[in-house]
């Protein structure tokens, strides 16, 4: 399961800034015996995306993203940030 706000925001009559936060809430089964069932926060994803405002048939946005170690068991994170371009 994911909790995934979008939240779009108008920065100026031509640009808007649009974020979406990805929190994955993840429950996983066991992966070798003795080992115990997984219920953990995973790592956050945050985009932000600049778009034109005016209205058109094709919608379209370039910016960040950003990935946070934010897992809260080593088995649903990697332990590592990293930010990249997204579109």
């Amino acid at each position: 399961m994911n909790i995934q706000p979008v939240v779009p925001l108008k920065l100026n009559d031509n640009w808007n800034l649009i974020t979406r936060t990805i929190v994955p809430i993840i429950s996983q089964p066991a992966f070798i015996p003795g080992q115990d069932r997984t219920n953990a926060v995973g790592d956050t994803v945050l985009t932000a995306f600049f778009s034109p405002s005016k209205a058109s048939s094709f919608v379209w946005g370039i910016g960040p993203a950003l990935l946070a170690p934010t897992a809260t068991d080593d088995r649903t994170g990697t332990r590592n940030g990293r930010l990249v371009p997204h579109w």
